[in-house]
């Protein structure tokens, strides 16, 4: 059996169990990069959207636009 190692939290002074705190850093980055998928297919939205742009074909702008709300829904 191993022993369960705990670091302090210098701020609150709440302890954590190392393994959950890898499961939280690894939360947290998971969130970000869903974030920034999220947000780089919303700026390919707006910019088709643009008259002036009209950036992706519709095909593809329909392809992006559900990639955006699935990613928006589930991250």
């Amino acid at each position: 059996m191993t022993a369960t190692t705990y670091r302090t939290c210098p701020r609150s002074g709440l302890q954590f169990e190392s393994q959950a705190e890898k499961l939280m850093i690894a939360n947290a980055v998971a969130a970000v990069v869903a974030l920034l998928v999220g947000g780089l297919l919303a700026i390919g939205v707006v910019l088709t959207r643009w008259p002036a742009v009209h950036w992706l074909a519709a095909d593809t702008f329909y392809m992006v636009l559900t990639a955006h709300g699935i990613d928006m829904l589930i991250f």
